[in-house]
Formats: structure tokens, sequence, C-alpha cells
């Protein structure tokens, strides 16, 4: 009778030992579950294992950045968790759909250095990565990662902060080639997220953006992506767009149109090497800065009221554009004269500059048309000029520019001669 009583007592004491074994979080990763049992905030009993209780307890913040942890298992125990950052860690997954309080999560992937190479760097290892049940995020930092599999945002509605952004490196030691990597992200809904601010998804595989639902976003970075199309009406809170591609060497962005005539609180404007061919700013009164080079632009509008605090214009590297309209043409060919190509000329009303030469190449302007005094031409040559009944009034010869302010108001035959002769009727006011 003693000894049945004995082994029902060791019974017992294994089966406590048991259950208390069994409320212990399953933390496989060990450099992981060192950092958390590290931390008296979380393993409040001071022992070598996190509890169930003591990781529900907790509130705080999770800060294991750059830890080589492969394996996050165990962060689900932490159903009131507020702020992760696990960012600079091979992790292959993560999952924090059972994180429902967490407003914070930085798992960003970085650079990597190897000892054969001390500059090499490869991405973070992150597939793909859903946020749909973190109804109270509202900073998302998940860069550098391998998002091909996706990124989910659906049901993050607190969110303010997103930067998914893909990787680049540029090395500038003697011998060391450029070098750059795109991210895997070919998809991107951010219609449910209308709290967002911020938004960095540059560098990625993105056709397609549409930011029109997102009303109070105030900075968009979708650099060198791999651009169709771009849609930021409706977000008139913008103050900074950058849709260029910024590398040289990673020209993908191939926009056509960019329409941003409701973004009234666009201070700067990065739109180089894309294919725009027409980019009207008149309606953006505050904008400071506009990076517009290097596209295929035919038409260019930057009347908008606000040219003499405009900082910088930069429009050169487009070939086939002639007029530029401008608030004031002799404070632009004072201050703006070297942002152009040569072939460029300002003026005040492009509506009124008459094409001499349809053919591209060889195009020639005559402008302003209407005109009060005088008659610019965007190449030289020799220029007669009659009245309606054929009689020759004034001539000049290899010159750009006409002066007609002794003339009445009327209209003129103007004959220009140069590689070819092209008559043009002129409207003096």
């Amino acid at each position: 009778m003693k000894q049945k009583i004995t082994l029902l007592t060791l019974l017992a004491i294994m089966a406590l030992m048991t259950s208390a074994k069994a409320q212990n979080v399953n933390i496989p990763d060990a450099v992981f579950k060192a950092a958390l049992v590290n931390n008296s905030a979380i393993n409040t009993n001071g022992d070598g294992e996190i509890q169930v209780t003591e990781a529900n307890t907790y509130n705080g913040s999770i800060h294991v950045a750059g830890l080589s942890i492969t394996d996050l298992t165990g962060i689900e125990a932490f159903a009131n968790l507020d702020s992760l950052n696990c960012a600079v860690n091979p992790l292959i997954s993560l999952d924090v759909s059972n994180n429902t309080l967490l407003s914070y999560l930085n798992c960003a992937g970085g650079c990597q250095s190897y000892p054969s190479d001390p500059w090499g760097s490869q991405f973070g290892l992150l597939t793909s990565l859903d946020v749909s049940n973190n109804t109270f995020l509202s900073y998302l930092d998940c860069s550098n990662n391998d998002l091909h599999l996706g990124l989910n945002l659906t049901g993050a509605i607190s969110l303010i902060y997103l930067d998914c952004s893909g990787h680049s490196q540029i090395t500038q030691w003697p011998g060391d080639p450029i070098w750059f990597q795109l991210g895997a992200l070919s998809n991107l809904d951010i219609s449910s997220n209308t709290a967002l601010k911020t938004l960095n998804c540059s560098l990625n595989n993105l056709t397609h953006l549409d930011v029109s639902n997102n009303t109070l976003l105030n900075y968009l970075d979708c650099s060198n992506n791999n651009l169709i199309s771009l849609n930021v009406l409706g977000a008139s809170l913008l103050t900074f767009i950058d849709c260029s591609n910024k590398l040289e060497c990673l020209a993908n962005n191939v926009l056509s149109n960019l329409d941003v005539s409701t973004n009234t609180s666009l201070i700067t404007l990065r739109c180089q090497y894309n294919q725009l061919t027409s980019l009207d700013v008149s309606t953006n009164t505050a904008m400071v800065l506009l990076f517009c080079y290097c596209n295929q632009l035919v038409s260019l509008n930057v009347k908008n009221g606000n040219n003499l605090n405009h900082g910088l214009l930069a429009a050169s590297c487009n070939q086939y554009l002639s007029c530029i309209e401008v608030d004031d043409v002799s404070w632009c060919n004072t201050y703006w004269h070297n942002n152009k190509d040569g072939t460029a000329f300002f003026s005040e009303n492009c509506n009124g500059v008459s094409v001499l030469d349809n053919n591209q190449n060889t195009a020639i302007l005559m402008y302003p048309n209407p005109t009060l005094e005088i008659i610019y031409l965007s190449k030289p040559g020799n220029i007669t000029l009659s009245d309606l009944s054929g009689k020759l009034l004034l001539e000049q010869k290899n010159t750009k520019q006409l002066d007609m302010s002794s003339l009445p108001a009327g209209i003129y035959f103007l004959q220009y001669e140069g590689s070819s002769t092209k008559i043009c009727k002129v409207v003096k006011e």
C-alpha cells in the first residue's frame, strides 16, 4: 500500500512538471530565445524559459535587429505586443497575425558582408508578408526583402508610414562597378490604407500604381520601377513625388503620361528619365523643384505664378522641346537659361508659337504670334515682312528676330529663308 502511494505521488509530480513545461512558449531559435530570456521585462520570474503567461502579459517592444535570427517562432504568443524590430535578420518567414495590437513593425532586410567580398550585400529573405490582421499597425518597414509572393495590407487601416522599397547599393571604390538589384514586389494595393502619409515603394517591379484613394498621402517615392501608369489624382496633400529613374543605369519607369493637376500642394516633382511627351504644372502653385530632364517632352508648362520662388527647373535632354511656358521670360532667361536645351526657349504664351516646319528634327518656331513688338525665331535665317498687298516692309539677314514695333496693328506675311523657304501669317497687335 505504501509503495502504491509513493508511485501515485511520483505520477502527480511528473504531471505537474509536464503541465508546467507545456506552459512554456516554444522558441526554437536559440538566439531569439536568449534575447527574450535576458529581457527582465519579459522574463519576469528570471528562469530560463518564457511562459505563456509572461508572453501574453507583455505589451511593450521587442528589439532583436541584426542578431542573425532565422526563426521567429514564438512571437505569436505575444498577443499584446506593441512594437517589433527584427530587421536585418535572415528570416525566411514572419507571422504576425496573432499580434493584433502591433503598432510598429520593422522587418527590413539589409547588407551582409562576406569574407571574400567585404562590400557584398544581399536582400532579406522574406518572400511574402501579411499584415491584414494588424488593424492598429501604423508603421511598417519591410524594405530590402524579396516579396515576390506579395504584400497584403488590406486590413492595416491605421497604416501611416510604409517602406516596401527594394535595395540598391552604389559603390565608389576604384575598380568596383556600380551594383544594384531591384526588389521583387510586382503588385501593391494600398486602396484601403487611407491613413497613409508616407510611401516608399521604389526599386521594385511595379507596373501600375494608384494612390488616388490615399487623400492624406504627403510623400511618394516610386522611382526605379517598371511603371507604365501612375495615378496621383485625388492625393491633393502630396508635397513630394519621385517617379523618376534616379539610377541612370537602371532606367525602367516608362511613364508617357503624368497628371498632377489636382496635386496643388506639390513642392517637389522628380520625373526624369521617363517617356513623358507633355507636362503641365500650371496648377501646382507651391512647386519649388522640378526635375523633368531626359524625357520626350514636346510641351512643358511651368506657368504657375510661382516661378520667382521656384528653386530649380531641370528640363534639359528633351530634344523635341522648343517652347517652355513660364511666368516671366526675362527672369527665366536670367536664372534658368542653363537648365534647358539650347534649342528650347521660354515664352509666356506657348499657344502663340507658330511652327514654320512641322518636321520635329528641323522644326523652326516663330513666337509670339500675335506680337506687340518683336517676332523671335528658334533658328537664324533671312527674314522679310510684307503687307497684304505684297509690299516689302522689313528685311533682316541671318537673324533670329524681327522688330515690328514701328508698324501699325494688322496682318502681315513673314517669309523665312534658311535650309528651306517658309511663309507664315503674323498678327501685330
